[in-house]
């Protein structure tokens, strides 16, 4: 008999419990302006005196149209600005500054010949002067601008301030009309995150629930597409039509927390605002589920390129694992799937299956008071499941989002549950808009970028009651950004390296933050490639507060498969573009 799974959500009466089965910047383009070719009516029926006064007044007006279209092209490209990213050096965050520039107030009492001299000097020049007297915005190379900053900074007879040009902009908020009533939003700062990235249509999140309705005003513009005509598949009916047949519309509701359509005038805000939801139904319409269609689901949604699975289910009493989840959820990570899921709603001091898994993100709920939800929130007997495998928690009480259409109060289209399912999916929304930003990042490096960025609430530290924290969506799209050289060192161990008595030799190296693109170059002395190493044969050892550890364990073989000669060897590591060089030696 297949086990049973059950979805972890709470209706709207307690009672009613469902363990739910848990740059970017576009620049204004000119377009060019077809010319028309003017001729001259009459070219030799006037006299000598009448063509020398008709090229002239064509001279004038030619000059004059060519100094209205260069004046008008100017204003133009006046209006773009050159954007840059650094590292700001009284916050450590990422900020957005004009390429190129910084501004320095200078002291009050310094004179121009001063100022004049300083900047020649430090091999900058003034792009203009500012109205406050003695501040001026300054050319500096684009590379350069902490650099910079800091030796205006260590001037501190002539310089009141010196400051990155720092770019100001409209706040990023979206026209939803329900978005005001979306505290959880508010919660995890997803706000401020947009200024920053909304989400991408590339990234999808498969939502393995009990369906989705593919056709809701909010939703039916984000759903993923087969390439058939199908947003997903429906392993509980065995077809392509994936629609939710939920009584509650569990599944619909997990689905808008993640990526409902944004900034469109209608219903909520998701997470992420384009990111594309594959429905897969593996639940049934009262919420249960097989442990049968659950793997088919994760296995249909690794095999179709789903970048995040978000299960809102999981077992109820007390967890067993089983092993072809296991394996199934294991393959799916291999593939480069970030999984995510619910705790439970049992207020059980264990997380359930699939959450507990090692490779799965386990997700508790929270409550507006960024506490544990309790039996206070949910009625006796229901509280976030906790233990030692929970890693984060988000917004899982009362929370706003899509329902099947005209089944929401009073016929709308939007009601609000609470469980771990709801937190859930702000997980998965976070984990797209990372991907978003970021591009090809392992799932374990996606992982580590949302814990690490939670707000720490009680219990302090790393907890069994709430993990890492409260997901933060903006800390986690600023706080890890680094710019300039992202590879900090590069070794090998042991070196020399001696075949016939070790396997392999392991090469390490250290980056600043989560990379996207690894690759290890091994090179002879004549420079010939030896082998060429990319991918998730590279992968992330350990992370630290600032920084991460990548390895790959070389068994000193060449791409051929065959064993290198005795001699120096030399390995490129290049992380994101950021490269170092090492040596080894190989003894046979």
């Amino acid at each position: 008999m297949a086990s049973q799974l059950t979805s972890n959500s709470l209706g709207n009466h307690p009672a009613l419990q469902f363990w739910s089965p848990p740059e970017r910047e576009e620049r204004a383009q000119i377009e060019s302006v077809p010319t028309t070719a003017f001729v001259d009516p009459d070219e030799s029926g006037q006299n000598g005196l009448s063509n020398s006064k008709m090229v002239m007044k064509k001279k004038i007006f030619f000059a004059f149209l060519i100094f209205n279209t260069l004046f008008f092209c100017t204003n133009l490209w006046a209006g773009e600005i050159k954007k840059a990213f650094i590292i700001d050096l009284k916050t450590n965050r990422k900020v957005s500054v004009v390429a190129g520039e910084i501004l320095v107030k200078f002291k009050a009492e310094v004179k121009k010949e001063t100022i004049d001299k300083i900047n020649e000097k430090f091999g900058v020049e003034i792009k203009k002067k500012l109205r406050i007297k003695n501040t001026y915005r300054l050319k500096v190379p684009p590379a350069k601008i902490n650099e910079m900053l800091k030796k205006y900074r260590e001037d501190l007879n002539n310089v009141e301030y010196a400051e990155p040009n720092y770019i100001r902009k409209a706040f990023r908020t979206p026209n939803d009309t329900q978005m005001p009533s979306q505290w959880g939003i508010t919660q995890i700062q997803a706000p401020d995150a947009w200024d920053t990235e909304t989400g991408k249509a590339s990234i999808v999140i498969a939502i393995l629930d009990t369906g989705v309705d593919y056709d809701h005003e909010d939703l039916s513009g984000n759903m993923w597409d087969d390439g058939g005509g199908n947003c997903g598949k429906d392993f509980v009916n065995g077809d392509n039509n994936p629609d939710d047949d939920h009584g509650e519309s569990h599944g619909t509701h997990c689905a808008g927390i993640a990526a409902a359509v944004t900034n469109n005038s209608t219903g909520i805000a998701g997470v992420s605002w384009k990111s594309k939801i594959m429905a897969v139904k593996v639940l049934y319409a009262d919420g249960s589920g097989t442990l049968s269609d659950e793997i088919d689901g994760i296995d249909y949604a690794a095999n179709n390129d789903a970048d995040i699975i978000s299960m809102s289910f999981g077992t109820t009493g007390y967890p067993i694992p089983s092993d072809l989840e296991r394996d199934a959820i294991n393959d799916a990570y291999s593939e480069g799937c970030l999984l995510v899921a619910a705790s439970g709603n049992e207020n059980q001091s264990y997380v359930a299956y699939p959450a507990a898994y090692d490779n799965v993100i386990a997700v508790g709920a929270t409550n507006q008071s960024d506490e544990r939800c309790d039996p206070v929130d949910w009625g006796a007997g229901y509280g976030s499941n906790y233990g030692a495998e929970l890693d984060v928690v988000a917004p899982g009480h009362n929370i706003l989002s899509t329902v099947q259409m005209g089944t929401g109060p009073l016929g709308s289209n939007y009601d609000s549950m609470g469980g771990t399912s709801m937190a859930t999916p702000f997980v998965s929304g976070l984990a797209a808009l990372i991907l978003s930003q970021l591009g090809g990042l392992a799932p374990s490096d996606v992982r580590r970028i949302i814990e690490k960025t939670a707000d720490d609430i009680w219990p302090p530290g790393l907890d069994q009651k709430t993990g890492w924290g409260r997901i933060n969506a903006y800390n986690a799209l600023t706080a890890y950004y680094v710019v300039g050289e992202i590879v900090h060192m590069a070794m090998n161990y042991p070196n020399p390296f001696r075949p016939r008595e070790e396997n392999y030799t392991t090469i390490y190296f250290t980056t600043k933050r989560a990379v996207a693109e690894k690759s290890i170059g091994i090179y002879n002395l004549v420079g010939e490639l030896v082998l060429d190493v990319k991918g998730s044969s590279i992968y992330m050892d350990k992370w630290y507060d600032d920084g991460y550890v990548y390895k790959y364990e070389w068994d000193g073989k060449n791409d051929y498969g065959d064993r290198v000669a005795s001699g120096i060897y030399i390995y490129v590591v290049n992380a994101d573009g950021s490269k170092k060089t090492g040596k080894l030696a190989v003894i046979k």
